[in-house]
């Protein structure tokens, strides 16, 4: 009896260990699953999307670069992957490369333009990190908000530290805190610039003038030199004591008024950039 009950005890003992050798193979599966889903890196952008080989290959030599904490050698093969192929990933990781040199406006328009490509996809995920990214920088620019007097002349182009931005009725731009100079163009040579100071956190509104022509002048110089012989030729004709010297002072208003009218042209726009705490000149001519 009591031997019968030990082999009860033990195939019961056997069938209980069993037990959790069969029934572990899902929870097994589900482990290796998770295992594998760690070892995938959750950076949608890790992946290299350029199709040009080389600019792959750079872009992956990039990545172990900077795990190794190697940054200028990662954006430099960044840098040169780009310029092959301009693949979102690239830019993203560029974005980043600015973001850690602290030119935080630069790396914002660079998560602004991964998110736009993003959007342009479809690819929900890879949109929202990007946002959030340049999301993160916003706390560490000053704006710009550029506004036009009309008329807006033709081919009129506007440059944020001598970097063209897209025109716009109204233009807001990010920038980077300190000194930034701002310059408007026409395409018949009339200009303007103003260097204003834009603080983090703070806007900044720039009123641009219409960079109109204000007409052709003759230089003021040579209308001096006209002016002083016509002056000289004057006085020596009703001072003079012969015919010699009336002669010489008729000679020289002739040549006064030939100075004059043979006199270049320039022309000369004095513009206003006015921002929002304080307002300036701009004078630009073309000769």
């Amino acid at each position: 009896m009591r031997a019968t009950a030990v082999l009860v005890f033990v195939l019961v003992s056997s069938a209980r260990a069993d037990t959790p050798a069969v029934k572990s193979f899902g929870p097994l599966r589900i482990a290796q699953h998770a295992s594998t889903a760690a070892d995938r890196s959750p950076d949608p952008f890790d992946m290299p999307t350029a199709t040009n080989r080389v600019a792959r290959e750079l872009f992956i030599e990039a990545r172990q670069l900077a795990r190794q904490g190697k940054h200028a050698e990662a954006c430099k093969d960044l840098t040169d992957s780009w310029d092959r192929d301009e693949a979102i990933t690239t830019l993203y990781y560029l974005a980043m490369c600015r973001e850690i040199d602290r030119h935080h406006a630069e790396a914002y328009r660079f998560y602004q333009e991964v998110a736009r490509r993003a959007d342009r996809d479809h690819d929900l995920e890879r949109e929202r990190v990007a946002r959030e990214r340049a999301a993160s920088l916003e706390g560490k620019l000053g704006t710009i908000v550029i506004r036009f007097q009309r008329p807006i002349m033709d081919g009129t182009e506007v440059n944020i530290d001598g970097r063209p931005v897209a025109m716009a009725p109204e233009i807001h731009e990010k920038v980077d805190p300190g000194d930034v100079l701002v310059t408007a163009k026409s395409d018949d040579g009339m200009s303007t610039s103003k260097l204003i100071t834009v603080g983090a956190q703070k806007e900044v509104i720039v009123e641009i003038p219409s960079l109109r022509d204000a007409g052709s002048y003759r230089r003021p110089s040579w209308v001096v030199v006209s002016g002083a012989l016509i002056l000289a030729g004057a006085i020596a004709i009703a001072a003079a004591p012969d015919v010699y010297v009336a002669s010489v002072g008729a000679g020289a208003i002739t040549a006064g008024f030939g100075v004059f009218l043979c006199a270049p042209r320039e022309r000369i726009t004095v513009a206003p950039i006015v921002t929002s705490s304080s307002g300036g000149l701009g004078v630009s001519g073309r000769f």
